[in-house]
């Protein structure tokens, strides 16, 4: 038998390195690691604000629940069409009056997507926001009447009452009607929230700023 020489033969193939078969997350260790803890608090504010029931308070961090509320966009069958209103304080007769929002907010004046809407829909609550609104309202409004534009027989105002109406929709399979706007007295008073009202104490000194 012939045999070969040691220094003649083959070396053996180097050992193949098995590569990890499993997908390495993005970035070090410990971020990775905080992503599942994040991730888990972002899946239990989904879950728990779906039933009704929100961990993060519109306080402090109400722009991140924008993000957590998918599943809560419609949970229940509405049973009321919500309208928004306001009365002004007449100066003359000492009393809440109906004021009609529309020439003052000229975009879409006659449906739900005039800028009053929106602003007595979301922060009805806000009472910053509201005084604000009653600032507007009372300045607009008492300038029309002196320049003598004002329809309305409210007159010069003192103060404003941000209301919404609760209106009953019709039973299933019935005709709903299409908006349009009433006025308040075409509406019982139990269909009435009041949410902003000027405080009794300011509406005189806000009449004889706008009588002089």
């Amino acid at each position: 038998m012939n045999r070969v020489p040691p220094e003649k033969m083959p070396e053996p193939p180097p050992a193949q390195r098995t590569e990890p078969r499993v997908a390495v997350g993005w970035g070090p260790t410990w971020f990775r690691r905080l992503s599942v803890f994040v991730a888990g608090a972002f899946l239990l504010e989904l879950a728990l604000g779906s039933n009704g029931w929100a961990p993060i308070p519109d306080a402090d961090l109400g722009p991140l629940r924008l993000f957590s509320e998918g599943a809560c966009l419609f949970p229940d069958a509405a049973e009321f069409a919500i309208e928004y209103r306001v009365e002004g304080w007449s100066c003359a007769r000492q009393r809440f009056e109906a004021l009609d929002y529309r020439p003052y907010f000229p975009m879409h004046e006659s449906d739900k997507e005039s800028r009053f809407y929106r602003v007595a829909s979301f922060y009805h609550s806000n009472r910053k926001v509201m005084r604000v609104l009653e600032a507007y309202l009372l300045q607009r409004h008492n300038e029309r009447v002196a320049r003598g534009e004002d329809v309305q027989p409210l007159g010069m105002i003192g103060g404003i009452r941000v209301l919404s109406l609760r209106i009953p929709l019709p039973a299933a399979g019935q005709k709903i009607e299409r908006y349009h706007y009433l006025p308040l007295t075409a509406y019982p008073d139990s269909y009435r929230k009041e949410w902003y009202y000027t405080q009794a104490s300011r509406r005189p000194e806000l009449c004889k700023k706008a009588l002089e």
